[in-house]
């Protein structure tokens, strides 16, 4: 029931301080819940003969230090909670000493492929997690709208944006709506505490509005489609000043 798995702070996957990026770190989450995932038979392939398909609908994420360019990081996780057609996975992550660097929890729910709607599943019914860990005492809600918005930028969907599920990566998500924070500001500073909601499906050639709210370090971010309005992402961050 518990997988851990360790991996290198890449230089492409670290900013100009020589910090691990938070979408590098969100795709490092993702990719050790999907190793496990395969471990358990609940992999890509055994959803897909269902015709179902993971999607991520929520994630939080706090951290007390970030890893630096060229360290090894050991990520660990594991099914915290299930419902009928909801998933809990709770993650550690360390530095090789062990040292506790941040956790995380995200909710995950069964998509049916064809009708692009939550459908409920046998899957993972023999797994019990009524006795797991939780690294946060609290569910994850839904996060309020934005209020009081400027309109930071705007992005095309690409080929690259998308992944195997055919529509964008959950981490383009993140990435566009951080782009919007000033850079002086993301250069001197660190994100103590993250959550993001998503929201809806974007798929390639989308064009997206970028949105952000709040002042100091306490910000709110959006990511709208344009053509319809709809509101794909948005997400909470919290910042400290980097030491």
């Amino acid at each position: 029931m518990v997988f851990s798995t360790d991996w290198p702070v890449t230089t492409d996957g670290s900013d100009s301080n020589g910090y691990i990026t938070l979408p590098y770190l969100s795709g490092l989450l993702q990719e050790t819940a999907t190793l496990h995932a395969n471990i358990l038979g609940l992999g890509f392939e055994n959803l897909h003969s269902e015709g179902l398909q993971w999607v991520l609908s929520r994630q939080w994420l706090k951290m007390t230090r970030y890893p630096h360019r060229q360290e090894k990081i050991i990520i660990t996780t594991w099914p915290s909670g299930k419902g009928g057609i909801t998933w809990l996975r709770d993650y550690r992550i360390r530095d090789a000493d062990g040292n506790e660097l941040g956790i995380a929890t995200s909710l995950w729910f069964v998509m049916d492929r064809n009708t692009r709607r939550p459908r409920p599943s046998r899957i993972g019914k023999h797994l019990d997690t009524d006795k797991a860990e939780r690294v946060r005492n609290t569910d994850l809600k839904p996060l309020p709208a934005l209020e009081d918005v400027r309109s930071t930028g705007f992005i095309s969907a690409g080929y690259f944006d998308i992944d195997v599920h055919h529509h964008i990566n959950n981490v383009r998500y993140l990435t566009w709506m951080l782009s919007g924070i000033d850079p002086e500001f993301m250069s001197s500073h660190m994100a103590r505490e993250l959550e993001i909601n998503f929201l809806a499906e974007g798929f390639i050639g989308d064009e997206l509005d970028i949105f952000i709210s709040g002042t100091g370090t306490s910000l709110s971010h959006g990511l709208i489609r344009h053509e319809d309005g709809i509101e794909l992402s948005r997400m909470r961050t919290e910042w400290i000043p980097l030491t």
